[in-house]
Parts: C-alpha cells; structure tokens; sequence
C-alpha cells in the first residue's frame, strides 16, 4: 500500500547519505521553514537505525525511538531536531527535506 500525505513547501533538499553510528547521531537540525523529514534506510543495511531525539541510547539496551529497517521509508513534519543510532554502526540513512523558504 501506499499512503500519499500533501505537505505543501516550495523547496525540497536532499543531502549525502549518512553513516548512523553507535551513538546519537544528529541527522537534522532545528529548522523554522521544514515542513517534513524524509528518511529512508538503504536496501543493504543489516540492523534497524532508531529514530528519535537526543536522548536515544544503545539499542541493544533500550529500544527507544522508532525502528526504521533495511529499505523503509519514515516521513516526520516537525521543525524540530532529530537523531539516529544503530546497535553496530555502519547503517546507511537517506535524508531529504521539504521545507518553505
């Protein structure tokens, strides 16, 4: 199934790839204008990367934030700072944004 959600902005950005690590990794800042977060886990990752906020701990410990799996795609409207971590490192995120300039 696919849901289409309508997030109106006038531009849309997407960055390099990022490498989530073992620790919270900011993935994008605080900005007024952002409208939605685009976040896709590449096809090849081996281990679900977290999705929440600076406080997000060791998976193996304590599964807070949302999973996100190999090949998903998590779509957040917020303003606000996010943050991932993985349980070994090495897990390749997708990030675009749509933001009002």
């Amino acid at each position: 199934d696919i849901n289409v959600v309508d997030i109106p902005g006038d531009s849309y950005e997407s960055s390099a790839p990022l490498t989530i690590a073992v620790t919270a990794t900011q993935v994008h800042a605080t900005s007024p204008g952002t409208k939605s977060v685009i976040m896709k886990a590449a096809a090849g990752n081996t281990e679900d990367i977290y999705i929440g906020d600076s406080g997000l701990t060791n998976p193996s410990v304590t599964e807070d934030g949302t999973p996100l799996g190999a090949g998903e795609v998590f779509i957040l409207s917020t303003t606000a700072d996010i943050y991932a971590i993985c349980e070994t490192g090495g897990q390749k995120l997708y990030l675009s944004k749509v933001f009002e300039t």
